[in-house]
């Protein structure tokens, strides 16, 4: 019987889940979610590659299920102005009230221009009528809204396509409602950024993914596969040795190595020769 290919170097969330390890950093999550509500976003950063968007993925399965997440890939979104963004958003949190099975038909519409022709003030709907139903929907429950690839919000901002001051407003909107919560999800490069951000700037509020431990790099390796082929141990500590703990390497090298065990219908484990 033919099996796919476990291993996937790119995440998408409708591909192969493969996830080990990270239990320090949904703690983390698990600590700051609970108690008073949050002034600042908190903020996960780590090089590319690293396991970023996978993790986010998992977060809805390792914290209380009193926090609904609303992922939101800024990477898929047209990031050329505020409107294009805060209607994303807005059709985000609509499927995630959906997903938790709450009410979304008092959600309001998109609201339309005036009479005479000026722009509806788009914060101030986001803020007072949109979230205050969505909220409200939610119960006791807490929307979570968790922005993957935030570093991109900055670069729309440096580049004039969003305004200077967004991150002044989703500190408003996390000061008016005290069951919510932001994360923000960015390159390692951007840290400078962070910290002269008001919103983002608490250190206590930041957790940083690094490479992944031996044995859970290892358990990467091996675990997908359980059942299907094996690992020779030379194999796997050569594997280690190239990769170390970095997931999107560990991926990469396995995807290679599992379509070489097909082409000989996985009769026999993986050498250092196949490696």
């Amino acid at each position: 019987m033919s099996v796919a290919n476990p291993y996937e170097p790119h995440f998408t969330a409708d591909g192969p889940v493969v996830f080990v390890g990270r239990e320090d950093v949904f703690a983390f999550f698990r600590q700051h979610l609970v108690g008073a509500p949050l002034t600042h976003g908190l903020v996960l950063i780590g090089r590319a590659g690293l396991g970023k968007s996978a993790l986010l993925h998992q977060l809805e399965r390792q914290i209380d299920e009193r926090y609904r997440p609303c992922l939101i890939r800024l990477s898929a979104l047209d990031l050329s102005s505020e409107d294009r963004l805060l209607a994303a958003l807005a059709e985000a949190i609509h499927t995630t009230l959906e997903d938790t099975g709450a009410s979304t038909y008092r959600l309001p519409d998109w609201p339309a221009p005036a009479e005479d022709g000026t722009p509806p003030d788009l914060r101030g709907w986001f803020k007072a009528e949109y979230l205050a139903v969505a909220m409200s929907a939610l119960r006791l429950r807490h929307l979570l809204l968790i922005f993957d690839d935030a570093h991109l919000l900055f670069d729309a901002i440096d580049e004039g396509r969003l305004p200077c001051d967004l991150f002044s407003y989703f500190a408003d909107l996390l000061a008016a409602y005290e069951r919510l919560a932001l994360v923000f999800a960015l390159d390692a490069t951007h840290e400078d950024r962070v910290l002269g951000t008001e919103l983002l700037s608490d250190p206590s509020l930041h957790i940083r993914l690094g490479e992944l431990s031996r044995a859970d790099a290892e358990r990467l390796v091996r675990e997908p596969v359980a059942g299907v082929l094996d690992y020779e141990d030379e194999a796997v500590e050569a594997i280690l040795a190239l990769a170390g703990g970095h997931p999107f390497l560990l991926h990469s090298i396995c995807r290679l190595l599992f379509r070489r065990s097909e082409e000989r219908h996985h009769a026999g484990p993986i050498t250092v020769h196949d490696l």
